[in-house]
């Protein structure tokens, strides 16, 4: 199994060219292979269908897509071409599998990314990179009592009408619905179908919000963590969030669901990684580890075929922490999670 990592400077200053290598466990000294970026890397993901390619989003809104397979470092394709191509720094990206007929098994891989341009584009890979928006993220309005005077509306008039996109994750069973986390701290529920409007608006975060993940097992609820040091857990039929995970003070980069549990999440603050089990505590993770102080935690994965989570840092490295006694995914864990989160989502009134 090969391990795919990004390189690349987030902030606006600080930007140089980047780097995508892919490693392997068994080789921690040197990577398989490393791809030259013309930008710092910002997102990558490889792809199910075809697993030799793999997708790199880049700062300044280029994607470009490398066979892995290949030794030459050279693109398979690349967005330049697209004249609907990206403006803003690609955030997120994921070859997403989804239903394209009435038929059985009639499904298709489609490369999905959403970026700071406030778009959410759907890339048609045929002899070049081609894209279509699937959505445009329309900034909310501020309410305000009095009228704006003639400064505030040309204040106004200068600033995007979209909002800026940070993540998004599709639902694991209908690939017609998925959430968008905006650097305004909203999430929105969209449809594939219906690319006008959104069908539903979560408000719990009061910064931006870096990633959003329905829970593979029990599929109405999600997670979402932000900028505000918060982590919440959402019902997706719920505006009002279930519960709120505060354990910390600083910038909350990523979460991510267990691959083999309903209960268990891992969450990567800038300070410690955290593994939270929902049935031993709502309050209180059950593993934290903490960054060396000369580092910063970005990003955290759950190994998919082996019992290890890998986590990134600041400083361009990536640990690997082996875990113990993780249940395996039941059918009866869905219900054990809601009466777990019950009290919170139907509180009984005194």
């Amino acid at each position: 199994d090969l391990l795919a990592v990004g390189y690349g400077a987030f902030d606006f200053k600080e930007q140089k060219e980047g780097l995508a290598c892919c490693w392997s466990l068994k080789n921690p000294m040197w990577p398989e292979r490393i791809f030259h970026c013309e930008h710092g890397v910002t997102a990558l993901d490889f792809s199910m269908a075809t697993p030799n390619l793999l997708a790199v989003g880049m700062y300044n809104g280029t994607i470009v897509v490398y066979d892995v397979q290949s030794s030459a470092s050279t693109t398979v394709f690349h967005s330049r071409e697209c004249s609907a191509k990206h403006t803003g720094p690609v955030w997120q990206l994921k070859w997403v599998e989804w239903d394209i007929g009435t038929t059985e098994g009639n499904k298709r891989e489609r490369l999905i990314s959403i970026s700071a341009d406030g778009r959410i584009a759907q890339w048609l890979i045929q002899e070049e990179l081609g894209c279509t928006d699937l959505m445009k993220i329309k900034r909310a309005r501020n309410k305000k009592k009095n009228l704006p005077d003639e400064k505030e509306r040309k204040n106004e008039a200068l600033i995007s009408q979209w909002a800026a996109g940070m993540c998004f994750d599709f639902h694991p069973k209908d690939t017609y619905l998925y959430l968008a986390g905006t650097e305004e701290g909203l999430i929105h529920k969209c449809s594939r179908s219906c690319n006008k409007q959104f069908l539903k608006t979560y408000r719990g975060h009061k910064g931006p919000v870096y990633k959003v993940a329905w829970n593979p097992f029990a599929t109405d609820t999600f997670l979402s963590c932000s900028a505000d040091w918060s982590v919440i857990l959402w019902h997706q039929n719920s505006q009002t969030p279930i519960l709120t995970f505060s354990s910390t003070t600083t910038v909350v980069h990523d979460v991510m669901w267990s691959p083999k549990s309903a209960f268990i999440f891992a969450a990567a603050s800038e300070s410690r990684v955290e593994i939270w089990d929902l049935r031993i505590s709502i309050l209180d993770p059950v593993i934290t580890r903490f960054a060396n102080p000369e580092a910063k935690f970005t990003s955290v994965l759950f190994a998919k075929n082996t019992d290890c989570l890998l986590v990134g840092d600041s400083r361009g490295e990536v640990s690997v922490f082996e875990l113990q006694n993780l249940a395996a995914a039941s059918s009866t864990e869905v219900d054990a999670l809601s009466d777990a989160i019950g009290p919170a989502l139907f509180p009984v009134a005194k």
